[in-house]
């Protein structure tokens, strides 16, 4: 079995895997560099798997590595991008470093994509006039 195919096969449970287990499943060490890990998760993304990489809070240069699906799957063809019609994806708690499916959604364009920004604005608004959201130290909080 390649160590694509063991990536593969790690990943398919659909959780977060850190690199040093991946490194340690496919190559039964976690002593190869994540340059080899980069290249298989590569040739995997040709093959139309998406793969979410999210770096590691504590050591940045380590990631964690989850499959979300392939592209050709019926979960992820709402998510191909194509020439024709481009869409813009919004990212629900606002940070966009956090591509997990359920935070994100698919907007038709621009204009849907501004709409939900200023229905977030009006909704902070009413918290803000119900006492929820406060203004201290020149920044908003919820406390």
């Amino acid at each position: 079995m390649s160590q694509s195919s063991k990536i593969l096969e790690l990943l398919k449970d659909g959780q977060k895997h850190h690199v040093g287990e991946i490194l340690d499943f496919a190559y039964g060490s976690d002593r190869f560099s994540a340059a080899n890990l980069t290249g298989r998760i590569s040739e995997l993304r040709r093959k139309g798997y998406k793969i979410e990489c999210t770096p590691d809070e504590k050591f940045h240069s380590q990631s964690w590595y989850r499959l979300l699906g392939k592209e050709d799957s019926p979960q992820m063809s709402d998510w191909k991008r194509t020439k024709i019609a481009p869409r813009i994806v919004h990212h629900l708690d606002l940070n966009t470093r956090n591509n997990d499916i359920a935070n994100l959604h698919l907007c038709q364009d621009r204009r849907e994509h501004n709409r939900l920004h200023y229905s977030l604005e009006l909704t902070a608004a009413k918290l803000f006039r119900r006492g929820v959201i406060k203004f201290k130290d020149s920044q908003y909080t919820d406390n």
